[in-house]
């Protein structure tokens, strides 16, 4: 009888001794939390400020450009000595 008991501790421990060791997720850490983060909310309105309205464009009448008549002249007289052909006119200058 005292033989079948050592043996029964001996193994006993050994079984927990292994469950101890060979089972590590039986006495796993707590799991780590995140850090807390503070937050202040704000009103939207209380933060950003929406720009004024911009007032509408006074329309003006272009100007005539004074150096367009004098250009039309010269690509029309450039013109004539090519042969009435512009865009050769355009390619001689």
């Amino acid at each position: 009888m005292r033989l079948g008991a050592t043996l029964s501790a001996g193994l006993h421990a050994l079984v927990i001794t292994l469950a101890w060791f060979g089972l590590p997720h039986l006495r796993a850490d707590p799991p780590v939390l995140d850090d807390i983060v503070f937050v202040k909310l704000a009103e939207l309105g209380d933060v950003t400020n929406v720009p004024p309205e911009a007032p509408e464009p006074i329309k003006t009448k272009p100007k005539a450009d004074p150096i367009a008549p004098k250009r039309e002249a010269q690509a029309a007289a450039a013109a004539g000595a090519s042969g009435g052909n512009p865009a050769a006119a355009a390619c001689s200058n």
